[in-house]
Protein backbone atom coordinates (compact mmCIF):
# COMPACT_ATOMS: atom_id res chain seq x y z
CA UNK A 1 0.00 0.00 0.00
CA UNK A 2 3.01 2.65 0.87
CA UNK A 3 4.47 2.06 -2.75
CA UNK A 4 1.29 2.41 -4.59
CA UNK A 5 0.46 5.70 -2.18
CA UNK A 6 4.14 6.71 -3.08
CA UNK A 7 3.15 6.48 -7.14
CA UNK A 8 0.06 8.39 -6.59
CA UNK A 9 1.38 11.42 -4.86
CA UNK A 10 4.18 11.15 -7.98
CA UNK A 11 1.81 11.10 -10.09
CA UNK A 12 -0.08 14.02 -8.49
CA UNK A 13 2.71 16.45 -8.14
CA UNK A 14 3.34 15.42 -11.65
CA UNK A 15 0.43 16.94 -13.14
CA UNK A 16 0.28 19.88 -10.78
CA UNK A 17 3.47 20.85 -12.08
CA UNK A 18 2.70 20.76 -15.55
CA UNK A 19 -0.93 22.40 -14.47
CA UNK A 20 1.74 25.32 -12.96
CA UNK A 21 3.87 25.46 -16.17
CA UNK A 22 1.14 26.07 -18.61
CA UNK A 23 -0.46 28.91 -16.41
CA UNK A 24 2.78 30.66 -15.38
CA UNK A 25 4.72 29.87 -18.21
CA UNK A 26 4.71 32.92 -20.74
CA UNK A 27 3.71 33.16 -24.30
CA UNK A 28 5.82 35.41 -26.46
CA UNK A 29 4.41 36.95 -29.78
CA UNK A 30 6.12 39.21 -32.09
CA UNK A 31 4.77 41.23 -35.00
CA UNK A 32 7.03 42.81 -37.66
CA UNK A 33 6.33 44.25 -40.73
CA UNK A 34 6.97 47.04 -43.35
CA UNK A 35 4.18 48.45 -45.65
CA UNK A 36 4.76 51.17 -48.74
CA UNK A 37 2.59 51.07 -52.11
CA UNK A 38 4.82 48.66 -53.70
CA UNK A 39 5.04 46.20 -51.07
CA UNK A 40 3.01 45.04 -47.39
CA UNK A 41 4.74 41.93 -45.68
CA UNK A 42 3.60 41.45 -42.00
CA UNK A 43 4.98 38.23 -39.97
CA UNK A 44 2.88 37.04 -36.76
CA UNK A 45 5.59 34.76 -34.65
CA UNK A 46 4.53 33.24 -31.77
CA UNK A 47 6.16 30.61 -28.88
CA UNK A 48 5.36 29.06 -26.04
CA UNK A 49 7.26 26.73 -23.66
CA UNK A 50 10.65 27.17 -24.91
CA UNK A 51 9.47 26.76 -28.24
CA UNK A 52 7.73 23.32 -28.05
CA UNK A 53 4.53 25.44 -29.80
CA UNK A 54 5.24 27.43 -32.47
CA UNK A 55 2.84 29.43 -34.55
CA UNK A 56 3.81 31.52 -37.59
CA UNK A 57 2.02 33.58 -40.51
CA UNK A 58 2.50 35.82 -43.01
CA UNK A 59 0.61 38.98 -44.08
CA UNK A 60 -1.49 39.64 -46.67
CA UNK A 61 0.17 37.11 -49.13
CA UNK A 62 -2.44 34.39 -49.15
CA UNK A 63 -0.39 31.91 -47.18
CA UNK A 64 -1.94 29.45 -44.70
CA UNK A 65 -0.98 30.15 -41.19
CA UNK A 66 1.78 27.48 -39.42
CA UNK A 67 1.43 25.76 -36.26
CA UNK A 68 3.87 23.25 -34.85
CA UNK A 69 3.69 21.47 -31.72
CA UNK A 70 7.36 19.85 -30.92
CA UNK A 71 7.92 18.70 -34.58
CA UNK A 72 4.46 17.56 -35.46
CA UNK A 73 2.88 20.13 -37.96
CA UNK A 74 -0.72 20.79 -36.80
CA UNK A 75 -1.01 23.73 -39.54
CA UNK A 76 -0.02 24.69 -42.67
CA UNK A 77 1.44 21.60 -44.09
CA UNK A 78 3.14 22.13 -47.65
CA UNK A 79 2.06 21.25 -50.72
CA UNK A 80 5.54 19.59 -51.81
CA UNK A 81 4.17 16.66 -49.54
CA UNK A 82 0.78 16.41 -51.07
CA UNK A 83 1.98 16.66 -54.31
CA UNK A 84 4.62 14.39 -56.08
CA UNK A 85 7.23 15.94 -58.14
CA UNK A 86 6.90 15.50 -61.83
CA UNK A 87 10.10 13.96 -63.27
CA UNK A 88 12.16 16.26 -65.11
CA UNK A 89 14.27 15.94 -68.47
CA UNK A 90 17.68 15.41 -66.59
CA UNK A 91 16.54 12.95 -64.24
CA UNK A 92 15.10 10.58 -66.71
CA UNK A 93 18.46 11.03 -68.73
CA UNK A 94 20.16 10.08 -65.60
CA UNK A 95 18.04 7.17 -65.22
CA UNK A 96 18.54 6.29 -68.74
CA UNK A 97 14.88 6.78 -69.65
CA UNK A 98 14.38 8.61 -73.02
CA UNK A 99 12.38 11.57 -72.32
CA UNK A 100 8.79 12.11 -74.36
CA UNK A 101 9.50 14.61 -77.52
CA UNK A 102 7.38 17.73 -77.14
CA UNK A 103 5.87 17.63 -80.43
CA UNK A 104 5.08 14.34 -81.11
CA UNK A 105 1.59 13.47 -79.56
CA UNK A 106 0.32 10.44 -78.39
CA UNK A 107 -1.63 7.60 -80.05
CA UNK A 108 -4.40 7.84 -77.74
CA UNK A 109 -5.19 11.15 -78.50
CA UNK A 110 -5.47 10.41 -82.80
CA UNK A 111 -7.25 7.33 -82.07
CA UNK A 112 -9.87 9.33 -80.27
CA UNK A 113 -9.82 12.17 -82.40
CA UNK A 114 -10.77 9.17 -85.10
CA UNK A 115 -13.57 7.88 -83.05
CA UNK A 116 -15.50 10.82 -82.96
CA UNK A 117 -15.20 11.59 -86.66
CA UNK A 118 -16.77 7.90 -87.13
CA UNK A 119 -19.68 8.84 -84.43
CA UNK A 120 -20.39 12.23 -85.96
CA UNK A 121 -20.75 10.28 -89.64
CA UNK A 122 -23.31 7.64 -88.00
CA UNK A 123 -25.33 10.46 -86.27
CA UNK A 124 -25.46 12.81 -89.77
CA UNK A 125 -25.92 9.10 -91.30
CA UNK A 126 -29.55 8.26 -88.86
CA UNK A 127 -30.76 11.59 -88.94
CA UNK A 128 -30.70 11.31 -92.24
CA UNK A 129 -32.38 8.16 -92.40
CA UNK A 130 -35.36 9.22 -90.43
CA UNK A 131 -35.77 12.86 -92.49
CA UNK A 132 -36.72 10.18 -95.28
CA UNK A 133 -33.38 11.03 -97.02
CA UNK A 134 -32.20 7.27 -97.71
CA UNK A 135 -36.00 5.86 -97.47
CA UNK A 136 -37.90 8.61 -99.22
CA UNK A 137 -39.47 8.39 -102.48
CA UNK A 138 -38.50 9.95 -105.42
CA UNK A 139 -41.02 12.72 -107.04
CA UNK A 140 -41.46 10.20 -109.97
CA UNK A 141 -42.99 7.32 -107.79
CA UNK A 142 -45.21 9.73 -106.02
CA UNK A 143 -46.88 10.70 -109.01
CA UNK A 144 -47.15 7.20 -110.14
CA UNK A 145 -49.07 6.81 -107.00
CA UNK A 146 -52.65 6.00 -106.31
CA UNK A 147 -54.92 8.64 -104.99
CA UNK A 148 -55.34 6.31 -102.12
CA UNK A 149 -52.00 5.91 -100.92
CA UNK A 150 -51.62 10.07 -100.28
CA UNK A 151 -55.10 9.94 -98.49
CA UNK A 152 -53.38 7.20 -96.31
CA UNK A 153 -50.34 9.18 -96.00
CA UNK A 154 -51.87 12.38 -94.80
CA UNK A 155 -54.09 10.64 -92.17
CA UNK A 156 -50.56 9.11 -91.00
CA UNK A 157 -49.22 12.46 -90.72
CA UNK A 158 -52.40 13.94 -88.89
CA UNK A 159 -52.32 11.03 -85.93
CA UNK A 160 -48.45 11.45 -85.86
CA UNK A 161 -49.36 14.99 -84.86
CA UNK A 162 -51.82 14.75 -82.36
CA UNK A 163 -49.57 11.65 -80.78
CA UNK A 164 -46.97 14.36 -80.97
CA UNK A 165 -49.45 17.12 -79.11
CA UNK A 166 -50.80 14.65 -76.30
CA UNK A 167 -47.17 13.63 -75.26
CA UNK A 168 -46.14 17.85 -75.22
CA UNK A 169 -49.23 18.27 -72.97
CA UNK A 170 -48.25 15.21 -70.91
CA UNK A 171 -45.02 16.09 -70.56
CA UNK A 172 -45.91 20.24 -69.10
CA UNK A 173 -47.26 18.77 -65.59
CA UNK A 174 -43.92 17.20 -65.11
CA UNK A 175 -41.92 20.68 -66.32
CA UNK A 176 -43.84 22.49 -64.27
CA UNK A 177 -44.32 20.52 -60.86
CA UNK A 178 -40.85 22.34 -59.88
CA UNK A 179 -42.82 25.52 -59.46
CA UNK A 180 -45.62 23.87 -58.41
CA UNK A 181 -43.64 22.46 -55.56
CA UNK A 182 -42.39 25.93 -54.91
CA UNK A 183 -46.15 27.03 -54.82
CA UNK A 184 -47.47 24.72 -52.35
CA UNK A 185 -43.77 25.95 -50.06
CA UNK A 186 -44.79 29.38 -50.21
CA UNK A 187 -48.11 28.58 -49.43
CA UNK A 188 -47.34 26.60 -46.63
CA UNK A 189 -45.17 29.26 -45.27
CA UNK A 190 -47.98 31.66 -45.55
CA UNK A 191 -50.58 29.30 -43.58
CA UNK A 192 -47.66 29.06 -40.98
CA UNK A 193 -48.30 33.06 -40.29
CA UNK A 194 -50.85 33.82 -37.93
CA UNK A 195 -52.85 36.61 -39.01
CA UNK A 196 -52.37 39.73 -37.24
CA UNK A 197 -49.12 39.15 -35.64
CA UNK A 198 -48.02 42.73 -36.20
CA UNK A 199 -48.21 45.12 -32.90
CA UNK A 200 -49.88 48.27 -33.35
CA UNK A 201 -46.93 51.49 -33.02
CA UNK A 202 -48.37 52.34 -29.64
CA UNK A 203 -47.87 48.62 -27.71
CA UNK A 204 -44.33 49.11 -29.35
CA UNK A 205 -43.38 52.53 -28.34
CA UNK A 206 -45.30 51.53 -24.57
CA UNK A 207 -42.69 48.63 -24.36
CA UNK A 208 -39.23 50.91 -25.34
CA UNK A 209 -39.85 53.18 -22.63
CA UNK A 210 -40.62 50.09 -20.29
CA UNK A 211 -37.53 48.71 -21.32
CA UNK A 212 -35.64 52.03 -20.68
CA UNK A 213 -37.08 52.61 -17.56
CA UNK A 214 -35.65 48.98 -16.50
CA UNK A 215 -32.33 49.75 -17.35
CA UNK A 216 -32.38 53.35 -15.51
CA UNK A 217 -33.20 51.58 -12.63
CA UNK A 218 -31.06 48.96 -12.85
CA UNK A 219 -28.10 51.44 -13.68
CA UNK A 220 -29.88 53.62 -10.52
CA UNK A 221 -29.11 49.99 -8.12
CA UNK A 222 -26.70 50.19 -5.80
CA UNK A 223 -24.62 47.54 -7.05
CA UNK A 224 -24.50 48.10 -10.75
CA UNK A 225 -22.00 51.11 -10.71
CA UNK A 226 -19.37 49.94 -8.22
CA UNK A 227 -19.69 46.37 -10.06
CA UNK A 228 -18.94 48.49 -13.48
CA UNK A 229 -16.22 50.66 -11.98
CA UNK A 230 -14.43 47.49 -10.38
CA UNK A 231 -15.40 45.21 -14.02
CA UNK A 232 -13.58 48.23 -15.69
CA UNK A 233 -10.10 47.96 -13.75
CA UNK A 234 -9.80 44.46 -14.23
CA UNK A 235 -10.22 45.08 -18.00
CA UNK A 236 -7.78 47.48 -18.04
CA UNK A 237 -4.90 45.91 -16.02
CA UNK A 238 -5.61 42.88 -18.73
CA UNK A 239 -5.19 44.37 -21.30
CA UNK A 240 -2.30 46.28 -19.56
CA UNK A 241 -0.67 42.76 -19.41
CA UNK A 242 -1.62 41.65 -22.64
CA UNK A 243 -0.33 44.82 -24.61
CA UNK A 244 2.95 45.12 -25.80
CA UNK A 245 6.02 45.81 -24.09
CA UNK A 246 8.39 46.97 -27.08
CA UNK A 247 7.23 49.21 -29.84
CA UNK A 248 9.37 50.49 -32.82
CA UNK A 249 8.79 52.39 -35.83
CA UNK A 250 7.18 54.82 -37.78
CA UNK A 251 3.31 54.43 -39.01
CA UNK A 252 1.82 57.35 -42.18
CA UNK A 253 -1.64 56.86 -42.05
CA UNK A 254 -4.20 58.53 -43.50
CA UNK A 255 -8.09 57.32 -44.77
CA UNK A 256 -10.49 58.12 -46.90
CA UNK A 257 -12.01 60.69 -45.20
CA UNK A 258 -10.39 63.32 -42.41
CA UNK A 259 -12.83 61.67 -39.75
CA UNK A 260 -12.09 58.04 -39.44
CA UNK A 261 -8.27 59.76 -39.64
CA UNK A 262 -8.97 61.77 -36.47
CA UNK A 263 -10.58 58.82 -34.62
CA UNK A 264 -7.52 56.96 -35.35
CA UNK A 265 -5.11 59.28 -34.43
CA UNK A 266 -7.43 60.09 -30.93
CA UNK A 267 -6.64 56.56 -29.92
CA UNK A 268 -2.83 56.67 -30.46
CA UNK A 269 -3.12 59.63 -28.40
CA UNK A 270 -4.47 58.03 -25.54
CA UNK A 271 -2.38 54.50 -25.70
CA UNK A 272 0.32 56.75 -25.99
CA UNK A 273 -0.93 58.62 -22.81
CA UNK A 274 -1.48 55.36 -21.06
CA UNK A 275 2.06 53.99 -21.64
CA UNK A 276 4.61 56.70 -22.36
CA UNK A 277 7.72 54.29 -22.11
CA UNK A 278 6.70 51.91 -24.52
CA UNK A 279 6.27 54.38 -27.47
CA UNK A 280 9.32 56.26 -27.19
CA UNK A 281 10.65 55.14 -30.29
CA UNK A 282 7.37 55.05 -31.97
CA UNK A 283 6.31 58.11 -34.07
CA UNK A 284 2.68 58.00 -35.90
CA UNK A 285 1.86 60.69 -38.41
CA UNK A 286 -1.52 61.21 -39.51
CA UNK A 287 -2.45 62.20 -43.26
CA UNK A 288 -6.01 64.11 -43.59
CA UNK A 289 -5.42 64.49 -47.14
CA UNK A 290 -4.84 61.17 -48.65
CA UNK A 291 -5.58 58.03 -48.01
CA UNK A 292 -2.16 56.09 -47.24
CA UNK A 293 -0.40 53.40 -45.56
CA UNK A 294 3.37 53.35 -45.22
CA UNK A 295 5.73 52.79 -42.67
CA UNK A 296 7.88 50.00 -40.24
CA UNK A 297 6.67 48.00 -37.59
CA UNK A 298 8.17 45.62 -34.88
CA UNK A 299 5.86 44.66 -32.00
CA UNK A 300 7.39 42.19 -29.24
CA UNK A 301 5.10 41.00 -26.03
CA UNK A 302 4.35 38.51 -23.63
CA UNK A 303 1.40 37.39 -21.16
CA UNK A 304 0.50 34.55 -18.96
CA UNK A 305 -3.03 32.44 -18.86
CA UNK A 306 -2.96 33.07 -15.34
CA UNK A 307 -3.51 36.50 -15.37
CA UNK A 308 -6.10 36.40 -18.77
CA UNK A 309 -7.95 33.65 -16.41
CA UNK A 310 -7.47 35.28 -13.23
CA UNK A 311 -8.76 38.59 -14.55
CA UNK A 312 -11.80 36.93 -16.17
CA UNK A 313 -12.90 34.51 -12.96
CA UNK A 314 -12.49 37.79 -11.00
CA UNK A 315 -15.68 39.18 -13.01
CA UNK A 316 -17.75 36.30 -13.52
CA UNK A 317 -17.47 35.33 -9.98
CA UNK A 318 -18.66 38.62 -8.44
CA UNK A 319 -21.74 38.55 -6.29
CA UNK A 320 -22.83 42.12 -7.69
CA UNK A 321 -22.93 40.51 -11.10
CA UNK A 322 -24.79 37.05 -10.28
CA UNK A 323 -27.35 39.78 -8.70
CA UNK A 324 -27.72 41.50 -12.01
CA UNK A 325 -27.83 39.11 -13.67
CA UNK A 326 -30.69 37.61 -11.75
CA UNK A 327 -32.60 40.60 -11.96
CA UNK A 328 -32.24 40.65 -15.97
CA UNK A 329 -33.30 37.30 -16.60
CA UNK A 330 -36.34 37.50 -14.51
CA UNK A 331 -37.17 40.73 -16.87
CA UNK A 332 -36.68 38.43 -19.91
CA UNK A 333 -38.96 35.54 -18.73
CA UNK A 334 -41.37 38.46 -17.53
CA UNK A 335 -41.30 39.84 -21.19
CA UNK A 336 -41.53 36.16 -22.57
CA UNK A 337 -45.23 35.38 -20.86
CA UNK A 338 -46.25 38.68 -21.51
CA UNK A 339 -46.02 38.34 -25.37
CA UNK A 340 -47.09 34.72 -25.11
CA UNK A 341 -50.27 35.69 -23.16
CA UNK A 342 -50.81 38.21 -26.06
Amino acid sequence: MAVIGRILLGILIFLLAVILLLLFFPISYEVSGELSEEKKDVTVRVRWLFGFVRFFMTLPKPATPTLKVLWFSILGKKDSDKKKKKPTKKSMQSNGQEPPADDAKPESQSETAQDELDQNETMQDVTQGEHGSGDAKQPSEVSEEAPGDTETTSELADTTSNASETVSESDKPAQEGHKFGKKKKKEKKSENKKPGTKKPLKEKVGELIEEIKFYKALWEDGNTKPFVQAALAKVLHLLKNLFPRKIRGRILFGAASPDVTGYVYGGYTVLRSLYPKRFKVFTFTPDFERKILEGELFVKGWFMLFTVIWDALRILLDKRFKILRKKWKAHKNEKNKSEEGA
